[in-house]
């Protein structure tokens, strides 16, 4: 399921950084990495126990081979101790896992919720960080951040968000907040209600 993320927004897609958000911190390179991230998932994914996590993120795995997931964890702080373990599933070779943060703490859900602009989000492999992003504030439900492509250091917001699907490609800079139109001494708000 692809989740579109137009609603009423505009999109301003000017002047895009060309920097990772990841920063200036060392990491170990690896083959898998931290592709999407949804902060506030209202109705865009639903999860395997049939409800709408709070915020999700995908991991991709660059690699031709089957990635043991076993062998990372997932934190919002770079002390791997707090981290979240992985369970024992696999990624196949250039294909895309999507991890639930929702407090559930099993499986493929972690023990932590992303926090829209608060933080980073790390991902260890045996102990040690192999990618991490700094969380950018979420301007609406439903908007992912994420790379421009799978092997991008560019990130932005999604023109369209991808669970578990190659990244759209079109990214914005800024959201624009939705209009009001005011006509004949009358205010229009965005679901086409006259005051």
């Amino acid at each position: 399921m692809i989740c579109a993320a137009l609603t009423t927004f505009l999109f301003s897609c000017e002047d895009l950084p060309d920097d990772n958000p990841a920063g200036g911190k060392e990491v170990i390179e690896d083959v898998l990495s931290i592709n999407e991230i949804m902060q506030s998932n209202i109705d865009c994914i639903m999860d395997d126990l049939n409800e709408f996590p709070d915020s999700w993120f995908e991991l991709y795995n660059s690699s031709d081979e089957t990635v043991k997931l076993d062998n990372y964890s997932v934190g919002l702080s770079e002390n791997v101790v707090d981290s979240y373990h992985l369970p024992s599933s696999i990624i196949g070779p250039h294909s895309f896992v999507l991890v639930y943060c929702d407090k559930e703490a099993k499986g493929l859900h972690t023990d932590f919720r992303i926090d829209s602009g608060k933080g980073e989000l790390y991902l260890f492999k045996k102990g040690t960080v192999c990618d991490y992003v700094s969380l950018k504030k979420q301007p609406a439900p439903n908007i992912s951040f994420g790379r421009q492509n799978e092997q991008s250091d560019k990130w932005g917001y999604q023109l369209e968000s991808t669970p578990e699907h190659q990244n759209c490609g079109s990214l914005a800079k800024d959201i624009l907040t939705k209009p009001i139109i005011e006509t004949n001494n009358a205010i229009l708000l965005g679901g086409g209600h006259f005051f």
